[in-house]
C-alpha cells in the first residue's frame, strides 16, 4: 500500500458557492500549488464540479438525518 503525501503549498479558496450570482469572467475559485502540472489538474477537477445556469439551484436540506440514539 502506498501513502499519499500532503503538499502544504496546495489548496483552494472557493469564491462562489451554489446559488451565488456570477458575472462573465468572474473567478469561481483560486487554486494554489507549487507544482504547475498538479495545479492545472486540480483546478480542472474543481471547476468541473461547477454548473453555470440561469436557474437557481434547489435548496439543500440543513439536516439530512437525526440520530435515533439521541
Amino acid at each position: 500500500m502506498t501513502e499519499d503525501s500532503i503538499d502544504p503549498t496546495a489548496g483552494m479558496e472557493v469564491l462562489k458557492k451554489p446559488g451565488d450570482n456570477v458575472e462573465a469572467g468572474e473567478p469561481l475559485l483560486i487554486c494554489f500549488c507549487s507544482d504547475e502540472t498538479r495545479l492545472k489538474t486540480g483546478c480542472e477537477m474543481a471547476l468541473s464540479a461547477y454548473k453555470i445556469s440561469d436557474e437557481s439551484p434547489a435548496p439543500e436540506p440543513l439536516i439530512y438525518a437525526l440520530d435515533p440514539a439521541q
